[in-house]
Formats: structure tokens, sequence, C-alpha cells
């Protein structure tokens, strides 16, 4: 006889109020048709199913379940052996992290949704934060946040390889089998909160610029990393290095070999989070340097006076401290700056000096020594003030003061102290373009170089004495309204009561016409009309004031005009009188008659010529002309006239 096999899907171990399904399986029942009785713990239970499968959702209980097959023909199978089928209440699956506390960006975290029992063909679904990105989800709306999304996965692990901060949130599960789907409760909320992986911070000492030879101390900085405890990864160029350091800080001696090399960082919690990489820091690895030693002091240094030496590394690292030497001595003086003052040079600072530095400790790492620097020692000297006039300064001139230092070198800034105000210039002359009154008084001066300053002592003083710069009188004689070709005489007067020899320049309508002269006073023949001034340079070069302008006017030669008071013939015994006009304003003019072109004239102040008694002698042809100065300047003739006497 066959005997059958029980078979209890989805599982003997359910849930209440889960689908169940009963089958009792005839395997060599060969083709007759069966009916089937259903027993639990030996009975008959309902609903008393002859059917070979059947569903049950509410009227199974825990038990052993059996049955066995009655043929058409009557005849009984075996009765199957037992499947016990256990039911519990609904469970709630627990949600736990693979992680305890913060997870850091970046890293992997896992969520395990965990049934206790945990029978096989359970679906697992997942309430959790919607991230920022579109996925292809389920929302929740059975009383639950709609901001959040629903994944079913068939593992009960929820794993976010690479986590971000928009994935920090509140997260559930649940499980789900059968069709339709049987649910269990949902597990209480699990908060994961998500925070940025720190970023550490590779750290190199003495200087990220080295020299073959010293010593490198490498350090990862972990800011924000809380109270966790780190273990470390050091990269050099992107790989891993010996010795594989585990340490946050280590000293790297295999650098010697690189001219340029980077360093990475990161860190690993002991839960096995990591943080960020850090970003590279390049060691740039060069040969021992040789500072450079050089002095404030361009040349021989003033005794007294302050100097500063100054050790110079080509290298932007820092960190260094600096050993002084004097005269290959073997006892050094040590600055942490690079600099070295003597405040009050004497004697005994004169010698040679060298330098170097040094930086680290346990061994201090050293440079070359500087080349050897000479310092000169002079005592201090006192210049001389002179000014490039001798005697008073007229205003409106130029003087030039000059201060004269008794050395050969060079570099030196001279300060002035004058009446007005205090002053430095680059060169040793001081000079006042246009002297007033007010630059009258004491001047000195004194020279400097170096930084800090060191001075020479200050000059003797030297008195500038200021006077108001002359005025001259420009005067044109006898007249300065003349005839083009009468002689003039121009004259430039300078009241100076202080033997000084002048020579004077004249200007007509502002541009020169007659430099350099000698004279006072000269006779001119050639001449325009316009306005003429003068001025005088004494023989220190020093210049007056210019003059007023005088006008001249200057008039083509002229023709008189001869006339009479007659009109026709003059009669015997009466009087004429001829008129000589000259159209010319200006005075001092005579006239000069000429009767029938005789050699001899007569001459009258007045412009007329007056026949008392006219006789058969006046008769004849008449002219006249002007003429005025010595020798005498002489105008055209006039036209003739005729006198006829009857």
């Amino acid at each position: 006889s066959p005997k059958p096999v029980v078979i209890i899907t989805p599982n003997t171990l359910v849930f209440r109020d889960e689908t169940v399904t009963f089958r009792c399986n005839i395997e060599g029942g060969g083709t007759r048709e069966w009916t089937y009785e259903w027993y639990r713990d030996g009975h008959t239970f309902y609903p008393h199913s002859t059917a070979q499968e059947f569903t049950d959702y509410y009227h199974y209980f825990s038990g052993k379940y059996t049955c066995r097959g009655r043929r058409s023909d009557s005849q009984l199978s075996q009765i199957s052996d037992p499947v016990t089928l256990s039911v519990s209440d609904r469970p709630q699956p627990e949600l736990t992290s693979s992680l305890k506390g913060d997870v850091l960006s970046g890293n992997s975290v896992t969520l395990t949704c965990t049934l206790n029992p945990s029978p096989a063909g359970w679906t697992f679904y997942w309430t959790v934060p919607t991230p920022t990105s579109t996925q292809s989800t389920e929302t929740v709306t059975a009383g639950y946040n709609s901001t959040s999304s629903y994944y079913h996965h068939y593992d009960y692990n929820y794993t976010i390889s690479s986590v971000n901060v928009s994935d920090g949130g509140q997260y559930r599960c649940r499980a789900g089998r059968g069709n339709p789907v049987y649910y269990t409760h949902y597990s209480d909320a699990l908060w994961v909160n998500v925070i940025e992986s720190p970023k550490p911070v590779v750290n190199i000492t003495p200087d990220t610029q080295v020299y073959r030879g010293e010593r490198v101390t490498l350090r990862c900085n972990i800011q924000t990393g809380g109270d966790t405890e780190w273990t470390y990864s050091w990269y050099r160029d992107g790989h891993t290095f010996y010795p594989y350091s585990t340490a946050q800080e280590f000293t790297d001696t295999d650098y010697y070999y690189y001219s340029s090399v980077t360093y990475t960082c990161r860190g690993s919690r002991n839960d096995s989070q990591l943080s960020q990489i850090s970003d590279a820091v390049t060691l740039s690895v060069s040969d021992k340097p040789q500072p450079v030693i050089t002095s404030s002091s361009k040349g021989a240094v003033l005794s007294g006076n302050s100097v500063t030496l100054t050790c110079t590394l080509n290298t932007q690292s820092t960190g260094w401290t600096f050993y002084w030497f004097k005269d290959s001595h073997q006892t050094e003086t040590v600055r942490n700056t690079n600099s070295y003052t003597i405040t009050s040079v004497s004697e005994y600072g004169r010698g040679g000096y060298q330098c170097r530095a040094g930086r680290g400790k346990d061994p201090v790492y050293y440079t070359h020594y500087s080349n050897e620097l000479q310092l000169e020692v002079i005592e201090k000297t006192k210049p001389e003030l002179t000014s490039d006039l001798k005697g008073d300064v007229l205003t409106g001139n130029s003087v030039t003061l000059t201060c004269t230092l008794n050395l050969q070198s060079t570099g030196w800034t001279f300060y002035w102290i004058t009446p007005t105000q205090s002053t430095e210039t680059e060169t040793q002359s001081y000079t006042i373009r246009s002297v007033s009154v007010s630059h009258r008084g004491q001047y000195k001066c004194r020279a400097g170089r170096g930084n800090p300053v060191y001075y020479s002592q200050y000059s003797d003083d030297l008195p500038l004495k200021v006077t108001e710069s002359p005025k001259p009188v420009a005067n044109i004689s006898p007249y300065t309204q003349v005839v083009q070709g009468e002689s003039i005489t121009l004259r430039c007067y300078i009241q100076d009561r202080r033997d000084t020899e002048w020579t004077y320049n004249w200007y007509r309508d502002g541009v020169t016409v007659y430099s350099s002269l000698t004279t006072q006073e000269f006779t001119d023949y050639y001449y325009s009309s316009g306005k003429y001034t003068c001025r005088g340079r004494r023989s220190d070069s020093q210049l007056s004031q210019i003059s007023d302008p005088v006008t001249l006017s200057v008039s083509e030669n002229p023709k008189p005009q001869l006339t009479s008071d007659l009109k026709g013939a003059a009669l015997t015994g009466n009087s004429v009188t001829l008129t000589c006009t000259l159209k010319l304003p200006s005075a001092g003019w005579k006239i000069y008659w000429n009767k029938d072109t005789q050699s001899n004239e007569t001459e009258t102040e007045p412009f007329h010529y007056f026949i008392s008694s006219v006789s058969d002698s006046d008769g004849g042809q008449y002219r006249c002309r002007a003429g005025r100065g010595k020798p005498v300047y002489y105008t055209h003739y006039s036209d003739e006239f005729w006198v006829n006497v009857t």
C-alpha cells in the first residue's frame, strides 16, 4: 500500500492569520481516483476535506498533521508520517546596524532585519529616507511618512555602499511572504546619523622645502575625528610606502633619493570606517644650501652708527636659527632671525663675518657657511656745506647748496635742516629754484645710509642771506616816437649800492633782442616798434627783476607838405608866410628851408617861413624838410612850391 507524504506551505513554522496550504502526495498511487482523509494529532479536523490539497486561513492550529488516501474501490493507503505545524503570533523583526554611532560619509553601512525564529522564504521591506535622486520605489501610504521610500529585498541585509549625508534618517523594516503577501509587524525605527567624513591634513616638519640629510617628520592630523581611536595609512606619490606605518606621526628617511615627492594619508576608526584622503602635500628636496651674507652699509661704516648684517637663504622654507661668527672664532652668536645688528660700531667691530643657518634638534641640521664679509669701520666724519653763490642771494634766483662728504663710499642719502623744513635728497645737492625772503636763515646737513640709517655728524651752519632783487628802469631817448633811421639811446638803470658788475639783456615784446651788453646805455639805429624791457645779470649769474615796459613807436621817413597863406602871386611890399607841415606828433623838429635848390638852407624853429616885405628877389621855387638830433636826422624834402612876385 502506498504511503502518502504531507506537504505544508509556505513553511511548517507559520504565523497566525498566514495562509497555509496542505497537500497529501501519493507517489505510487497509480491512475486510480483517490479521496483523502486529514488528521491533526490523530483526529479528523475541520473542514473534513477530502481534497488532495486545500488552503486554510483561520482554522489551523499547532499540531501533528497526517493524511491517507482512499481509492475508489475503498482500499486505503498507509497513513503518512506526521508533519508538525507550529503556529506563532505575528512577529516583529529587529533592525540593527553594522556600525555603532555616527556613520561617516563615503563609508559602507549594512542594516540587518532579523526574524526570530528565522524561517526561510521571506522578502524584506525597508522604509528609508527619500534620497535626492529618483529611484524605483513603492511609497508607503498606510499610515507611514510620505517623505520616506519603501524598498524590498530578498536578503535580510540592506547595504549602502557609499553613504551620503542625505542617507541619514529613520529606517524600518518588515518581512513578507506568500500570495497574497503576509507581512510581519514593522521593526522599531532605527536612526542612522550620517556626518561628513573628516579630511586629514598632512603636516611635514620642519618644512615642505627640505635639504638632503634633514630629518623629516610626517603627521596626519584629523581635526574633527572626535574621541575615536584612529589608525593611519600613508601614501607616497599615491602608493602605500614602507614602513606601512599605522602611527599618526613618524619619520621618513627614504626621501633623500627624490627631488620632489607627494604625501597623503587617511585614518581608519576602530569600527573600520575611513576618513577622506588628505590633500597631497609636496616635499621639495634640494642640496645643502649656502647662505649669502650682506651688510646694510654699502661700504665702510662710520663709527658710532648702527649696522645690520643679513644672512639670506634662497628658500621659502621656515624654522631656521642663524649662527654668526667673526674672524673665524669658534664662538658663535645665535639669532632667531636672519639679521645681526651692531648698534654702535667701534673699531672692535672691524673684521670678517660669516653666518650659517640651522634647524631641527637631536641633531641640528646646518647649512654651509656663507662666504666671509669684511666690515670696514672708519671714524665718523663731518660734511662740508657750501653754496654756489657768494654773498647775498637775490629773490627769484636759484641757489644750490652742496653737502660734501670726504668719503669714497656710495649709497648715501643727505638730510637737510632749513629754516622752513627738514628734508632729504638722494644726491648731495639741495636746490631752491626761486628764492624768497622766507628762505633766509641757517642751513646745515648730514649724510646717512643703511637700514636702520646711520648718520655722519652735522655740518657747520651755513647762513643764507636773501635780499630783494632790484628792478631796473628802462629808458629810451631822446624820443619814444621815432622815424626809421633816427638814432636812439637805450638805457637800463639798476640802483645797486654794491660793487657788483652787471651785464644787460634787452627784450622786445618778450623776445631777446640784445644780450650780455656790458654797458647800461647804448645807441641803436636798427629797431622796430614794440614794448621794450630789460634785466641785469650779475657776475655770479644772479638776475635782477625785469623792468617795466617802455613802448617805442617807429614810423616811415615822412615827406613834409609846403603851403602858402596866399592864393596866387604875391604883391611886392606885402608879406607872405610859407608853412612846412609834418604829420608827426613828436617834438624836437627844426625846419630847413631851401630856395631855388641852393646848397645853403635857412633854419627855423617854428614850422613857418615869414617874408615881411616881398621883393622881386623873393620870387622863386621853395622847398622844406625837417630835422632833429645830433647828428641831424632829416626827413625827405617837400615838393617844390613856386612863389610869384608882381
